[in-house]
């Protein structure tokens, strides 16, 4: 059996198909075939990865903005995504090499397609993860106001309480539920996997030996759409001339790797920027939370009457509100990992950018330039690589507690029914 080149504009987006008979797939040939293939050596919870992308829609309409609030919050400025810089849909090799290109049109909107996807659950998973200590910080504020304003209303501050922890409690489910997190360093792998293609296959080389690593014991869905993606394309054929490998190599040089290093610039820049204000905005609340309760500590030693202080509500807001400030800015800087992510953007700057100084200094030649095009690959890689194991370690922890809390309670009531008399 052989599969035809995945294309986006062929994907299917039938909706509610679930626990239906097979037989109603036959209108979605595409999806029944990548099911077909992929049931026997996958589980349930890799299924459910290639069904939901198959079922992405063209055009999300994202009305989350609390990650974009706090950018603008802390002044740090947006990202470029690696597709930034525009590519020309020639083939870099031209002559009697032209054949060696891929698809390029087909690859370049399926890249495009992919990140789009990426960045939008990406800014669903942080727009997520930003919304609840927003909400933490309002309701403390509101929680104070209510106990100034209306002192003899004691249950409104509690129902704020439990208002804002039903939200966070219902947006975190459905992030967990949607599974967010998971899709944006999928569809994240996905991309950047293709762009590693667009320029390894005209030269003949494969992404087999670039797989990323992954300590399930098991190939992931992504690497086996990957897998067949790279079948379905036509296998490079024609010759390549001395001239077309030094505009190959010149092609990696000015276009393949200025896309990475714009992108990992930006991103060293946003989070290393967003992260230390974030740590002075904590450190401040702290500090300002400790001269409040030194000054009225003061002002209620000399006036011995404490309810005739005239500053008492303010100083209880700012009670309220700077702890739960301090806690908030902290726990999004520790969630996000912002300094991990940004150092690590640094250091794959530094080894693009050694790798590029390395490519123009050198003589190239066919095999000088299939190491360079996999070294670079493999830096892009390794990016991914460390991503990987920081979020599957954070997925085992949850998974542990998880099965710790329901063994521990099947242990409590198995021991119930068995020292219940006779």
């Amino acid at each position: 059996m052989s599969l035809r080149n995945p294309s986006c504009s062929r994907l299917p987006t039938m909706k509610n198909w679930r626990g239906r008979s097979r037989s109603t797939f036959r209108a979605s040939p595409w999806m029944q075939i990548c099911l077909e293939l992929y049931h026997k050596s996958c589980r349930r919870r890799s299924r459910q990865g290639l069904i939901d992308f198959l079922e992405e829609k063209d055009n999300y309409r994202n009305i989350r903005f609390e990650y974009q609030f706090l950018l603008k919050l802390f002044g740090v400025g947006r990202i470029t995504k690696a597709s930034a810089i525009d590519v020309q849909p020639t083939s870099p090799i031209a002559g009697p090499a032209h054949d060696l290109a891929t698809p390029y049109d087909d690859l370049l909107r399926h890249i495009h397609r992919i990140d789009d996807l990426a960045s939008h659950y990406a800014r669903l998973y942080r727009s997520s993860t930003t919304s609840g200590s927003i909400l933490t910080i309002v309701a403390a504020f509101i929680s104070a106001t209510v106990i100034i304003v209306y002192p003899s209303i004691t249950g409104v501050s509690l129902f704020v309480q439990m208002a804002v922890n039903g939200l966070v409690i219902f947006d975190s489910r459905a992030r967990a539920t949607q599974r967010w997190q998971e899709r944006w360093f999928d569809y994240r792998v996905m991309a950047e996997r293709l762009r590693c293609l667009r320029f390894l296959h005209p030269l003949g080389l494969g992404l087999a030996q670039l797989a990323v690593p992954s300590r399930r014991g098991h190939e992931s869905w992504v690497e086996w759409y990957l897998r067949r993606y790279e079948r379905a394309l036509d296998p490079p054929h024609g010759t390549i001339e001395r001239s077309d490998v030094a505009r190959f190599a010149q092609r990696l040089v000015d276009t393949e790797i200025p896309e990475q290093l714009k992108y990992h610039h930006a991103n060293f820049r946003q989070l290393g920027l967003l992260d230390r204000r974030l740590a002075a905005a904590a450190r401040f609340s702290i500090g300002a939370a400790i001269v409040v309760a030194a000054l009225y500590g003061l002002s209620a030693y000399v006036f011995t009457d404490v309810d005739a202080d005239t500053w008492k509500p303010i100083a209880i807001v700012v009670f309220f509100v700077l702890p739960a400030m301090a806690t908030a800015f902290n726990g999004i800087r520790a969630y996000a990992d912002l300094a991990r992510l940004s150092e690590r953007s640094a250091i794959v700057a530094a080894a693009l950018t050694r790798l590029r100084r390395i490519i123009q200094s050198t003589p190239i030649s066919y095999d000088r330039l299939t190491v360079a095009a996999a070294r670079l690959a493999n830096i892009m890689g390794d990016e991914l690589t460390e991503w990987r194991f920081m979020l599957e370690s954070r997925w085992a922890r949850t998974h542990r507690a998880h099965t710790l809390g329901r063994s521990w309670f099947r242990l409590r009531r198995s021991r119930r029914a068995t020292s219940q008399p006779q």
